[in-house]
């Protein structure tokens, strides 16, 4: 169980870290790219927010499902003795 909550623990943190640092990425590559003749819509849909949000968290659910049966197969008493 502590694996997964760590890795659920990291996925919000990417989560809210990613949409912070998207928004700023987002502004600066559109002014950017910008020019006079031709200029681009700067909103950002809350859907947008959403679908991103969920993907992240449907590849994450994937991961720790492999992850568990990677895992079941491990001896967590004979890892700990070792010494690596």
């Amino acid at each position: 169980m502590y694996v997964y909550r760590e890795n659920l623990v990291l996925t919000l943190m990417g989560i809210i870290v990613g949409l912070g640092l998207g928004v700023i990425m987002q502004r600066f590559v559109l002014q950017t790219a910008e020019i006079d003749v031709m200029r681009f819509s700067r909103q950002i849909n809350f859907t947008s927010f959403l679908f991103s949000g969920l993907l992240t968290f449907l590849f994450s659910g994937l991961v720790m499902i492999l992850m568990h049966f990677k895992l079941k197969y491990i001896d967590m008493i004979e890892a700990l003795k070792a010494q690596e």
